[in-house]
This record gives structure tokens, sequence and C-alpha cells, in this order.
């Protein structure tokens, strides 16, 4: 059954009413009669009821939508209908849709499904409800975004680009476009691979080969038509890091053709001149990642992903200038004094406990020389002329020198006569 001929009930937000929109075409203002609000139209796409558009690109729709089956927000991609000539096209759109699900990563947009309704193919994404770092851009109206808070965006591009990388996706279309937030502000990348299906779909809808990808980030090799990589997904993180810190594209001219080919004949003005602010090691990132020479650029994402790691420490160093960094140092540094100080503790603990050991020793060795004193006192009184005593007496003086000598006194007691000595006039 067509979706023109089936009943189609759409609810007011406002009041809650229940309006028949069948026949109505989708996305057409409608004013509910119980409350006299604007509403939208939805549209209805299997489960999938898609309540507004989000925005577009080059090749694509974008519209939030409500998935009926698990009951969550999702973000639901449809490619214009002038792509969807092609069979060729819906195949290769549905390949790279899959190839992009394959990386699962916190910095990287998650893809639910995919597939075709009447010849329409579409793509089921995970909602972002922060909107693209470009709109965030629009908002700041030309005015650089702090240096700390472009450096974090940065960095969490280049984890997932790294990350789709090491799946074997390459980007080829990195811009703040396809930069998304969510509500608490933190960042993933979307629409991997689907700027190189564009170059290869224009084979199929027109004969005249064109460049596909945002004019103001595209590489040099892409510009010049030649084969790139994703060291040119580098050269425009480099390109988008300085717009972020400029409030404007490094190239810039109202001629498209001027403007691509710019990147192929200069390098743009120093972003240290556009903004004086910057640190030296931002200025020197943004350098190197916008070489013109692919071989002069970063050779993998975990250089850029450690020279940006070392440009976050040099915030958390930079006293009073940012409240977080400063926050983190003194945090470091109680933890490093508490270990100080834990360290110093169990160091004196550990000596007073082998001074009292030393101390218990010497006390238990007086002990026993003075037990063995006193045996050789109470036994010498006795037998001083014994073996045992003279062999006791010689180890306690060898162990004790001098402690224990006492004179031995001579004795006036006469010794006894031996037989046959004395007078022998008394024999008869």
């Amino acid at each position: 059954m067509s979706e023109e001929s089936e009943e189609r009930i759409a609810q007011c937000r406002f009041c809650g009413e229940n309006l028949d929109v069948s026949g109505i075409e989708p996305f057409s203002r409608l004013k509910c009669p119980a409350c006299s609000a604007e509403i939208l139209v939805p549209r209805w796409l299997r489960n999938l009821v898609l309540l507004e558009p989000l925005g577009g690109g080059g090749m694509a729709q974008v519209y939030r939508g409500h998935d009926l089956t698990l009951d969550r927000t999702v973000a639901v991609k449809i490619p214009f209908a002038n792509m969807n000539e092609s069979s060729q096209f819906v195949q290769d759109f549905l390949e790279e849709a899959r190839a992009a699900a394959a990386v699962n990563h916190p910095h990287v947009v998650s893809i639910f499904s995919c597939d075709v309704e009447d010849g329409e193919p579409f793509l089921v994404m995970e909602y972002m409800g922060g909107g693209s770092v470009d709109k965030l851009l629009d908002e700041y109206d030309g005015a650089p975004l702090e240096e700390k808070t472009a450096i974090n965006y940065i960095l969490q591009t280049a984890r997932g680009l790294d990350a789709a990388y090491r799946q074997g996706v390459v980007h080829h279309d990195v811009k703040p476009g396809n930069m998304l937030l969510d509500k608490d502000g933190q960042l993933k990348v979307t629409d991997f691979g689907l700027a190189q299906l564009l170059q290869r779909g224009q084979d199929y809808t027109s004969s005249k080969k064109a460049v596909w990808g945002s004019p103001y980030y595209m590489s040099p090799e892409r510009a010049a038509k030649k084969p790139d990589d994703y060291r040119g997904d580098m050269f425009s993180l480099g390109v988008t890091l300085y717009h972020l810190l400029a409030g404007k594209p490094p190239y810039d001219d109202e001629d498209t053709t001027n403007l691509i080919h710019a990147r192929l004949k200069y390098d743009p003005p120093s972003l240290k001149k556009v903004n004086p602010d910057i640190s030296a090691g931002t200025e020197e990132l943004v350098s190197w990642l916008m070489e013109r020479e692919i071989s002069d650029r970063p050779q993998s994402y975990r250089e850029v992903i450690s020279h940006l790691l070392q440009i976050n420490k040099g915030f958390s160093r930079k006293k009073g200038k940012v409240t977080t960094g400063k926050k983190q140092s003194n945090a470091a540094l109680h933890r490093v004094r508490e270990k100080a100080t834990h360290i110093h503790a169990r160091k004196t603990a550990s000596a007073a406990s082998v001074r009292e050991r030393r101390l218990k020793r010497t006390f238990n060795w007086l002990i026993l020389l003075g037990l063995i004193g006193l045996a050789l006192v109470f036994a010498g009184a006795n037998k001083r002329d014994s073996l045992w005593f003279r062999r006791l007496v010689t180890i306690y003086e060898q162990v004790t020198p001098g402690w224990m000598n006492p004179p031995v006194k001579e004795s006036t007691d006469q010794e006894p006569e031996k037989p046959g000595d004395g007078n022998t006039d008394g024999d008869t």
C-alpha cells in the first residue's frame, strides 16, 4: 500500500490533538484546529517517522526521526532523488554505509541500519542533539573559538579518524559540518566515505567529472583530481583547526574554481598573524597538517594525537589562564604532596623500627652477659681451678675484656705436710 493511500495521523505537540494528515505533502505546515498552533507534517518511512529536516549537503538530506520499533530518536540520511537514478549508485551507497557501520568508537557517529524503500536508499544513524561545529561557528559570527575548546574538538576528531582508518575507512570530507556535538558537548565524526562515493557517483549521472568535497577544506591532491588517502583528511583537519581559531577558513574566494585551486598556488596567512593569542605548538601543528606536499604532513594519526596532547598539557601549565587546567594542576600537586608525605612517614617508621630492634638486641646481650658473669662468680667461688671454669673465664674475657678479672688473693693457710716430710726423730 502506498503512503498516499494509507491513513496517517499526526499528533499536535502543543495540545496533543490527533490530526489526519493523509495525502498531505510531508513537511508541509499545517495549523492545528484545536489550538491553532502550526505543526510540521511528518513523513513515514517503514518503522520510522521523519519529524523535521536537520540540514543537507551536496548529496543528501538529514532528518530528525523517531524509531517506532525501538522508541528512540534517530537521524535519517536520504540521498537526493537525482543520485538515486542509478541502481549502481544505490548499491555503492549501501556498501559505503556498511563499511562505516563497522567503525565502533566513542568519537564516531554510530550507524544503526541502512536499506532501500521504493528505490530510495536511506541510512539510520545516531542522533546528536548538539548540532554541528559548523553551526557553532555560525553562532560565533566570525569570532574564533577559545584555543583549548578548538584543540579539544580536533583531538576528538583525530581519534575518530584514527579509529576509522584502522578499520580501513577513510573519510575524504573532513569539515566542521561533519563534526557533530551531543548535548554534553562531546564530539563525533559522521559521513565516512560518502564524499568518495559522490565522486564516483558523478559517473552515474553525468559524463562530466567533478571534484566532490567542500571547496574550503579539501586537500591539494583532491583539488588537482589526484588520488588521495588518509593524509588528505589530515590536511582538511588542519584547515578546520585554522578556521576554528581564526574565525574564517584559510582560503576564501567568491569564485569556487579559484577557491579550489588556491591551495595549489600559495600558503594561507600565518595563523599566528590572524590570531596572536594562540600558542606556538598550535601554530606549528596547523602548519604541519596543511603542508601542500603529502609526504611533508604527519604520517600517522598517532603523531597528531600526541602533538595535541602536548598542547593540552601546556594549557594545564598556564597559571590563571585556563581554570580547568589550573584545577588539574593543583590536584596533581596535591597528589604528589600526599605521596611524598606517605613516603616520609614510611621512612620515619622504618628508621624507628630499626632503632627499636637494635636497642632490644643490645639489651638482650647485656642481660645474657650479666647472667654469664653471675654464673662465673658463683661457680668460681667453689671451683676456681676446675677445667670448665677456666674455659668459661677465657670465653668471657674474649667477649668482655677486663670486665671480670678479679685479683686472686694468695692463701694464708698452710698446706698440709706431705707424708715423709718433717721430723723423723720420733721414729722408733
